[in-house]
């Protein structure tokens, strides 16, 4: 229940393309979030993490920003993941942290939980026009 395993994770280049190209957003600062939305056969949800160079200019900073991330968003993932594998949804989204200090991990635990409630929200609302 509490895990993050390889399959969670986006790596699909057309997939990410995708993405970035197609996906709303949210703004939550100091991450900011892109994702889509699309039906399937069954439910699946798929993550990718980012601390881009840009703001973090040293790797040590980047893999504990990308941790932090990956672990807040495993112990708050279960809500999401009951909504999407009840209505059958393909959940593709993207965390990347645009701030150039890095959040200790109560905030990062915090924004995470609003993310995913905001898209938990989107995924109920979608469903009642349908």
């Amino acid at each position: 229940m509490y895990q993050f395993k390889k399959d969670m994770r986006l790596c699909s280049q057309k997939a990410i393309g995708e993405l970035f190209e197609t996906g709303k957003g949210i703004l939550a600062y100091p991450f900011s979030v892109r994702y889509t939305i699309a039906p399937c056969e069954r439910g699946e949800i798929k993550v990718l993490i980012v601390s881009p160079k840009r703001y973090q200019h040293f790797s040590v900073n980047r893999n504990r920003a990308k941790r932090l991330m990956r672990e807040a968003f495993r112990l708050n993932k279960s809500e999401l993941e009951n909504i999407v594998n009840v209505q059958n949804i393909k959940l593709h989204f993207s965390v990347s942290l645009i701030s150039k200090t890095i959040p200790d991990f109560a905030l990062t635990n915090k924004k995470m939980s609003y993310i995913l409630s905001c898209i938990t929200k989107q995924l109920l609302a979608d469903n009642e026009h349908n």
